[in-house]
């Protein structure tokens, strides 16, 4: 509805433009005055040139334009069968990239089926928690046997730290992905109702003519480019990702509980008189060794399913922005504007 309302504005104000062009193109050939005929024509020019480009946009963005259709058929030769909020669903690009960022559901990209960033997070941030949770308690267990006083912290801490270094970069990667959905959400509820009928509007008026371009390429690039380089990463990371389910963690988390079990019941056993120390330090030793080795395998293959999880959460959604940025540049030249970004700030 407010889109429908800026695009009528936007064609009031230039019949308004083109009246008055040409009231004071008459003017100045009643008066031979030639700087008001030069300036009546140069704002009738502007007036067509407006209606060209309110046309444009129209044919470009409305539901089923030129540009909708188009952005709809290639994320549909990428992807099919993902799913969104429903205020998302005018956009088929915006629909996949907060799919893909944040959504909860496995994605399909060509032939392969994956989790998303969020899912593939939070399915890993989830028992590893719960497991640094767990050996943190078992790295503070001591043990008393006879003459023998020991704790295993030297063997657990190596283990605490590694996994302690994953939450952290699962954290920052589930602030990301969150900031992005964020983006995505705001970006679909207003470009199309409120950016673009503004800029059509301030592109229309004398004073605000700059502006107003800078507005509509911007609003162009975040409707149309930046969404489109979100369906380009999923392409790239679909060439060469690989799935860690969630059921490595919950392994690692089942084992550590385990350990934790088993050292409880050893000391017991012995307490109890029914197993020596010696027995007793064989069985933790066998234990923690077992555990460790196998514990060390299980962080090389998640510290390379992190990193794939970084990629996409930072490095190809900085290149997104980039490329976002330059389109938005080059439209706003286009519409008779600049769009710089000097220390973070648009002028």
């Amino acid at each position: 509805m407010a889109e429908q309302i800026g695009y009528s504005i936007a064609l009031a104000l230039i019949a308004i433009t083109i009246s008055i062009g040409g009231i004071l193109l008459g003017l100045g050939y009643a008066l031979d005055d030639k700087k008001l005929k030069e300036l009546a024509k140069a704002e009738l020019i502007t007036a067509i040139i407006n209606g060209i480009i309110l046309g444009a946009l129209i044919a470009s963005f409305s539901p089923s334009g030129l540009v909708s259709t188009a952005i709809s058929g290639i994320t549909n030769n990428v992807s099919q069968g993902y799913s969104c909020p429903p205020q998302m669903s005018y956009n088929s690009a915006i629909c996949f990239a907060y799919d893909y960022v944040a959504g909860v559901n496995y994605v399909h990209v060509y032939n392969s089926t994956y989790p998303t960033i969020f899912d593939s997070t939070v399915s890993l941030l989830a028992p590893l928690s719960v497991a640094y949770a767990t050996l943190s308690i078992v790295n503070s267990m001591s043990f008393s046997l006879g003459l023998i006083s020991f704790g295993i912290s030297g063997a657990m801490k190596p283990l605490i730290t590694g996994i302690g270094y994953i939450i952290d970069a699962l954290t920052v990667t589930l602030v990301s992905v969150e900031v992005q959905g964020y983006l995505l959400t705001f970006i679909s509820a207003s470009a199309m109702s409120i950016l673009m009928p503004i800029g059509i509007i301030l592109r229309c008026l004398y004073f605000t003519r700059a502006l107003g371009g800078a507005i509509l390429a911007i609003t162009i690039g975040l409707f149309a480019i930046l969404p489109m380089t979100y369906v380009l990463d999923a392409s790239i990371v679909n060439s060469y990702t690989t799935i860690l389910t969630n059921s490595s963690a919950t392994n690692i988390l089942s084992n550590a509980t385990n350990v934790q079990g088993t050292l409880l019941n050893a000391v017991s056993a012995y307490q109890s008189g029914k197993t020596n120390s010696t027995g007793t330090l064989g069985q933790i030793n066998t234990l923690l060794s077992g555990f460790t080795s196998s514990f060390q395998h299980f962080l090389s293959d998640i510290a390379n399913f992190v990193a794939i999880i970084i990629v996409e959460a930072f490095i190809l959604p900085a290149f997104s922005i980039i490329l976002t940025v330059i389109a938005i540049r080059e439209l706003a030249r286009t519409l008779g504007a600049e769009v710089r970004l000097n220390k973070f700030g648009i002028l």
